[in-house]
C-alpha cells in the first residue's frame, strides 16, 4: 500500500512540475517581448526637417447663395443744403468789366462768382463772297400755286433764291419735271440735267430744276419758266424765276400744284 501511494504521488508531482515549467517559460517570453517593445520606443530618434509645402489644390465649387439678410434701419435725415442765389448784373454796375452777366452766390455768403457775357467779336464778313451763291454750291426751296378758272392761262408760281446767282440762267438752263404722260424721252431729257427727285433734288452745274411728284399738280399745264423782271423771257434771274402754267380744268374748277426746286451755281 505504501508503494502504491508513492507511485501515485510521484506521477502527479511530475505532471505539476511540467505545468509549472510551461507557465514559467510563457511568462518569461512575454516579459522579454514587452521589455523589447518598450526599448524600441525609448530608443526613437529626433524628428527630421519639415518638407516643402505642396502646390495649392483647385478651387472647390461655389456654394449656394445665403439667405437674404434683414433690411437695415433707415438712417437719419441729412441736413438741408444751402441754396444758390443768382443775381443779374447790368452793364453799368461796374462788375464783369462793365459787361452784363450774373453773380452766383451761396445762401448766407456775401460774395459769389461772376458769370459774365462774352466780349464783343470783330465785325463779320458777308456770309458768302459778294453775297452770291459760290460756284458749284446748291440752294433749294419750295414752290406752290392755287388758282381758279378765272386765272385762265395766267397762272404763276414764284421761285425766290435766298442767295442770288452770279449771272442769270438762259432758257436751256431751266427745267421743269415732265408729267408721266409726256413719255420716256421727255423724262430722259429732264434727267440729263436734273438728278434725284422732289425729296432729294440734285441739279447739275449751272442749272435750275423744278420738281414735283405725280398727282401734285391738278387742272393745270406747265408752259415755261421766265425771268421775273423781263416780260416772258425764258430763263431765271439773279434772284429767282417765274413758273407759268395754263388752267386745264372744267368750269368752276380749281387748279393747284406744289413741289421743290434746286439750283447749282455755275463754275467760273
Amino acid at each position: 500500500m505504501y508503494l502504491r501511494i508513492r507511485e501515485h504521488f510521484n506521477t502527479g508531482a511530475i505532471i505539476l512540475s511540467v505545468i509549472a515549467l510551461v507557465f514559467a517559460g510563457i511568462g518569461g517570453a512575454y516579459a522579454a517581448s514587452n521589455n523589447h517593445a518598450r526599448g524600441k520606443t525609448a530608443a526613437k530618434g529626433p524628428r527630421g526637417p519639415r518638407g516643402k509645402q505642396g502646390p495649392q489644390g483647385p478651387s472647390g465649387p461655389q456654394g449656394p447663395a445665403g439667405a437674404k439678410g434683414d433690411i437695415g434701419a433707415q438712417g437719419a435725415a441729412g441736413q438741408s443744403g444751402k441754396s444758390v442765389v443768382v443775381s443779374p448784373i447790368a452793364a453799368e454796375e461796374g462788375k464783369c468789366e462793365e459787361r452784363s452777366g450774373a453773380e452766383v452766390t451761396k445762401e448766407g455768403v456775401t460774395s459769389g462768382v461772376e458769370v459774365c457775357s462774352g466780349e464783343p467779336g470783330a465785325p463779320g464778313e458777308p456770309w458768302t463772297p459778294n453775297n452770291t451763291l459760290p460756284p458749284g454750291a446748291v440752294e433749294t426751296g419750295a414752290w406752290s400755286f392755287n388758282a381758279t378758272e378765272a386765272n385762265g392761262s395766267n397762272i404763276i408760281a414764284a421761285i425766290s433764291f435766298p442767295i442770288k446767282l452770279e449771272a442769270r440762267l438762259g432758257e436751256e438752263e431751266v427745267h421743269f419735271q415732265p408729267p408721266a404722260s409726256a413719255g420716256t424721252q421727255a423724262e430722259q431729257e429732264f434727267k440729263a440735267f436734273c438728278q434725284g427727285n422732289a425729296v432729294n433734288p440734285k441739279p447739275t452745274t449751272g442749272n435750275l430744276c423744278v420738281y414735283y411728284t405725280e398727282g401734285e399738280i391738278t387742272n393745270a399745264t406747265f408752259t415755261e419758266i421766265d425771268v421775273p423782271y423781263l416780260l416772258e423771257e425764258p430763263g431765271a434771274g439773279l434772284t429767282g424765276a417765274i413758273i407759268r402754267l395754263n388752267y386745264s380744268g372744267g368750269p368752276g374748277g380749281t387748279a393747284r400744284g406744289f413741289g421743290t426746286w434746286a439750283v447749282k451755281a455755275a463754275e467760273p
